[in-house]
């Protein structure tokens, strides 16, 4: 415990950040320079709502640089650019998505702060690391005129399966709003996607607590994330019990593809093996065949991931040698519709033995090069909740990984374990940079 608080606080010791002279930040306006952008629309909205929950301050939204007032500007680089606000010299804004930079600029004689996006998104996560910069109180509202800062996360995908359904004791009683909050909540520390959940699921099909129908909910939920420019993805089990009859399958693909048409965005559909479900790999991935050209045709981008979990569980003597009989599908079909394979719990090997040994897109399996090339992804799953990803991990398996193949770990933290919020600090501070001031010790 004692070694944690130390690290954080070494952490804040070592901030290169130092409090300068304050700028007055009560009766600034909040100017979102591209009002038809849905996330700067969100950021701005972002900004106000918590500032005033925190202050009784209510900043003015405008769409225009008004003459003589300090203003928080709210866009991405190119807009900003476009009003002759470039980011400084000593912190260039990164060239990676998700990236952002926040400083201080000047209009005649008023203060400008910057809070600028490379993309959509990013325009959401400066504003809510501005959010952490300014200093609030009780009819306060200042910041360091000395702000300056670019940043960019290491991790490209960070999500958190949000489970609308009677597993937990309090999602099934949320209603849209507090789902939103929770999206600032957690955009505001980083993160970028969020994994839904179908109204067929290993769940009640209802609960008393709903106050909307699961499916009304879901595009809701879809919705809501485009507008702040999340990634969608749905965990999609596979739980009758029969696919080899072509009766279930076809009543599968139709219960699908109205799931797909009705959501306004979905980004990846992850398919598990098992936990739920029990379907032999070869029949699985059949499945999968026909649900990809589905998804496509309402969401063309989408990918489609399948893990191997529940394969070769030493206590169901049915699956022995399933997965061995995954692996080698995949490396005899190649299947063009598959863009990732999941290692995640009940997966009977190692995540670093399935990379090294098993599977196509690594080094040591002598595979076709129109395969290496378009390298089959792996992403590991522990647990629920928090999601983190990485990208390159070469420290984790040396040598194994050129730059045509990577390796993405995505480890869902749940947030309701002390030991695990400690962890949730450390790779907040190692991938944005921030300190977290001990709020989740």
């Amino acid at each position: 415990m004692f070694k944690n608080i130390l690290l954080i606080a070494s952490i804040g010791l070592a901030s290169p950040y130092s409090w300068g002279a304050a700028i007055d930040l009560s009766h600034a306006r909040i100017v979102v320079l591209n009002p038809r952008q849905s996330t700067a629309v969100k950021a701005a909205s972002l900004l106000k709502d918590e500032i005033e929950k925190r202050t009784r301050i209510s900043l003015a939204v405008a769409d225009k640089i008004p003459e003589g007032e300090d203003v928080i500007l709210v866009g991405t680089a190119a807009d900003l650019s476009a009003q002759s606000f470039q980011s400084p010299t000593a912190h260039p804004m990164p060239e990676k998505p998700d990236a952002y930079a926040i400083w201080v600029g000047a209009h005649g004689k008023a203060r400008v702060i910057c809070t600028a996006g490379h993309d959509g998104r990013g325009t959401v996560f400066a504003t809510g690391r501005l959010l952490r910069l300014l200093e609030m109180g009780r009819d306060k509202l200042e910041l360091d005129d000395s702000t300056a800062l670019a940043s960019a996360p290491k991790i490209p995908l960070r999500g958190h399966q949000l489970g609308f359904r009677p597993k937990t004791n309090a999602y099934d009683a949320w209603t849209l709003a507090m789902w939103e909050q929770y999206y600032r909540d957690m955009m505001v520390f980083g993160m970028n996607a969020i994994e839904l959940i179908p109204p067929r699921s290993d769940d009640d099909a209802d609960s008393p607590h709903f106050p909307t129908p699961p499916m009304e909910m879901m595009i809701n939920m879809s919705r809501l994330a485009d507008e702040y420019g999340l990634d969608v993805w749905i965990w999609y089990p596979s739980m009758d019990k029969d696919y080899s009859d072509p009766k279930t399958v076809e009543l599968a693909l139709k219960e699908r593809e109205e799931v797909f048409e009705k959501l306004p965005r979905i980004d990846a559909v992850f398919v598990p093996g098992g936990d739920p479900g029990d379907v032999r790999p070869d029949i699985l991935l059949e499945l999968m065949a026909k649900t990809k050209p589905i998804l496509n045709k309402y969401h063309p981008k989408a990918q489609i991931w399948v893990s191997p979990q529940g394969f070769d569980r030493p206590n169901i003597s049915h699956r022995k040698g399933w997965l061995k009989m995954f692996v080698d599908l995949l490396k005899e079909k190649e299947p063009a519709w598959l863009d990732g394979v999941v290692f995640g719990p009940q997966v009977e090997t190692t995540p670093a033995n399935c990379a090294r040994t098993s599977l196509p897109g690594t080094r040591s399996v002598n595979i076709p090069t129109s395969l290496t090339a378009r390298a089959v992804n792996i992403l590991c799953r522990i647990g629920t909740g928090l999601s983190v990803i990485r990208k390159g991990v070469s420290a984790l398996i040396p040598g194994q990984f050129s730059t045509r193949r990577y390796f993405m770990i995505w480890s869902l933290i749940r947030w309701d374990f002390l030991p695990t919020a400690r962890v949730v600090t450390m790779i907040l501070t190692k991938s944005y940079g921030v300190v977290l001031d001990g709020i989740l010790l």
